[in-house]
């Protein structure tokens, strides 16, 4: 085999190992799901799983690297067109097509890690910090909505996120008026 070779070979297996590790710590959570776990998803032994990644650890990050981006980039694709609050707190609204529970849960699980590591932390800060970034100035280069307004509209959405049960009776006033806020000031 050719270096080159080589180096797809173990790219690839790096890639499987991530994405099996994301199937079992959305499911067991990141200090429940085993390396016994990720065997028998990629269908390694643990001697191949810790030639591509070193630790437990490092794998984890890994894994909150990938929701992390992928979180960024379905926000970003979101939240260019979002003109109303509603669509944001109705989970089977189009806004939240394409986001699995798979994902969802496993972003939880990234949020809980964050305060506890502060690698994880750093990586969803700073993915944040581009979802921010790039809605900012979306707009032709232009800026069309402030980094504060963003990080409200983010916070909303980490809110809903968390939420173990939706309210039956939302202050339809009261989001009219954040609404308007949000989306209709300059």
């Amino acid at each position: 085999m050719t270096e080159k070779s080589n180096t797809l070979l173990y790219t690839q297996r790096r890639k499987k190992i991530a994405e099996a590790a994301k199937v079992c710590f959305s499911r067991s959570g990141f200090h429940g799901g085993s390396i016994s776990d990720l065997s028998k998803e990629t269908g390694m032994g643990p001697g191949q799983l810790y030639r591509h990644y070193k630790s437990k650890t490092e794998l984890i990050n890994e894994v909150v690297r990938i929701i992390a981006t992928e979180w960024r980039n379905f926000l970003t694709e979101r939240l260019i067109h979002l003109t109303e609050l509603l669509h944001i707190l109705d989970g089977q609204s189009p806004f939240w097509q394409g986001w699995s529970s798979q994902d969802h849960a496993l972003l939880l699980e990234a949020y809980s890690e964050a305060a506890r590591n502060k690698e994880v932390r750093e990586i969803l800060y700073k993915e944040e910090l581009l979802l921010i970034k790039t809605l900012c100035f979306r707009n032709e280069g232009k800026m069309k909505y402030s980094s504060e307004r963003i990080r409200l509209i983010l916070i909303i959405i980490d809110g809903f996120l968390c939420r173990i049960f939706i309210e039956e009776q939302l202050d339809l006033d009261e989001l009219k008026k954040i609404e308007l806020f949000l989306f209709n000031s300059e």
